[in-house]
């Protein structure tokens, strides 16, 4: 798996992509798009977009900015 950042994309601002190949890791993305998408929380990154390119699935997310470590210390 990867994950780019890009500028735009009419999401409103930076989108963080996570992309998979491979059988095991699509499916495990694919479960990740739908747990974020149902969580629903303002705690939780936003979903913008889900869906293959070509033979790679994609998962959009609004950019949250840094790591977990910059926020915890």
């Amino acid at each position: 798996m990867s994950v780019h950042v890009t500028l735009g994309l009419g999401a409103g601002g930076p989108v963080a992509i996570k992309t998979a190949t491979g059988p095991a890791s699509v499916d495990r993305l694919q479960h990740e798009a739908q747990r974020l998408h149902r969580a629903g929380h303002p705690g939780v990154v936003t979903v913008v977009g889900a869906g293959f390119v070509g033979e790679a699935f994609e998962l959009r997310t609004r950019y949250v900015g840094d790591t977990l470590a910059h926020w915890t210390g």
